[in-house]
């Protein structure tokens, strides 16, 4: 019975759930740990809001709010080129395959495709007309109805790089802009991290490239690439991680560029920070992996056996509910070992039970033919 009871929460989590109905707001919460299942499965066509996206294993993972984990739906591991998660966690962009890239929603299990997305492999005669930028993030709308990715295509006989607007309606629209897109300001909006001669700065344009305000950013000698800024929920500040000797997380004002905090965690510079509430939070460590705040408090922490190099939350999930389960509830949420290998450890007493229970069964046999003879 006590082992019975303890193998809850440890078998193999459901590889499908119930089709979510209806709309959803999202801010489902989030896992307070991600665990390594021993059966993963692709992520099924309607799971509702997802927390979060992780990268592990050379491949992409997605996370619900409870902790489930699946595989996004790739022909091929193609880990050099990150799934997009709206705020609300409802809508996912991937690419499916070398030659498709998918906007889906998770509510309903709406599907637009874009055959003419690829991978930009040189090695096949279909190169496609964009190709997906390796190694960048994507940014969804507020209403999750367009996706803002990094693309290539050809132009007089050289690669230029747009910033390519996908529509849940399978629009496409060219976006130029030399900088790093942060996100959007609002459905017509966009934000983009400047950096030049001028400095850096903080632009906002409209969806033609023309630029409405640019806030230059007082950072001398900081180095920032495609993976340093994520706007507030209220889009009120942007965090930035800084890659130097440090690992820099400073949080500047939208208004007029100024710095508010800055704190020296060990922030890297190859997967974004983040927001919990008021909070900038960013990864730390490699391969166990935790989502900190720059004050120390644990968000969410990922079975080091997932080997995880990037976490990528939905905005709104740090928001919601910090979903426990069953074992953490049991064994608490720190990082004892009892925890992440609980799974082997009640495996190993059901195993040492059943032979323990044999051995019994052969004495008791064995002293019963005795007496017979005797």
């Amino acid at each position: 019975a006590a082992l019975a009871a303890g193998l809850v929460g440890v078998l193999p989590r459901a590889s499908e759930v119930p089709p979510a109905d209806g709309e959803s707001d999202g801010g489902g919460g989030y896992p307070a740990r991600v665990e390594r299942a021993w059966f993963v499965r692709d992520l099924p066509d309607r799971p509702g809001p997802l927390s979060a996206v992780i990268g592990a294993n050379l491949r992409w993972y997605a996370v619900s709010p409870e902790g489930n984990l699946w595989r996004v739906p790739q022909s091929d591991p193609i880990d050099d080129f990150p799934p997009a998660l709206s705020a609300d966690g409802r809508m996912i962009g991937y690419l499916a395959g070398h030659t498709t890239y998918v906007l889906r929603d998770l509510t309903s299990g709406e599907e637009t495709s874009f055959p003419e997305m690829t991978d930009g492999a040189e090695t096949r005669a279909d190169e496609g007309t964009w190709w997906l930028g390796g190694q960048n993030p994507g940014f969804w709308s507020p209403d999750g109805s367009r996706l803002l990715l990094r693309a290539h295509r050809w132009d007089d006989d050289r690669q230029v790089a747009y910033d390519l607007v996908l529509g849940t309606d399978g629009s496409t629209m060219e976006v130029r802009e030399e900088g790093y897109p942060v996100g959007w300001l609002d459905d017509d909006t966009l934000a983009w991290l400047s950096i030049g001669r001028a400095g850096v700065a903080l632009e906002a344009t409209d969806l033609e490239g023309a630029v409405e305000r640019r806030v230059p950013i007082d950072l001398p000698g900081s180095r920032m690439s495609q993976w340093s800024a994520a706007l507030s929920p209220d889009r009120s500040r942007v965090a930035l991680a800084l890659s130097n000797s440090t690992g820099s997380l400073v949080t500047v004002s939208l208004s007029d560029g100024r710095v508010l905090t800055r704190e020296h965690v060990g922030a890297p510079d190859s997967c974004p920070p983040a927001w919990a509430g008021e909070d900038p939070v960013f990864v730390q460590g490699t391969g166990a992996v935790s989502l900190d705040t720059a004050h120390g408090r644990q968000v969410m922490r990922v079975d080091a056996g997932l080997e995880t190099t990037c976490v990528l939350v939905a905005a709104d999930a740090l928001s919601g509910e910090r979903h426990r389960g069953v074992g953490a509830t049991l064994l608490g949420v720190g990082n004892a070992w009892l925890y992440w290998h609980r799974q082997w450890a009640l495996l190993g007493l059901a195993g040492a039970s059943l032979a323990g229970a044999g051995a019994a069964v052969l004495a008791r046999r064995r002293r019963r033919a005795g007496a017979s003879r005797a």
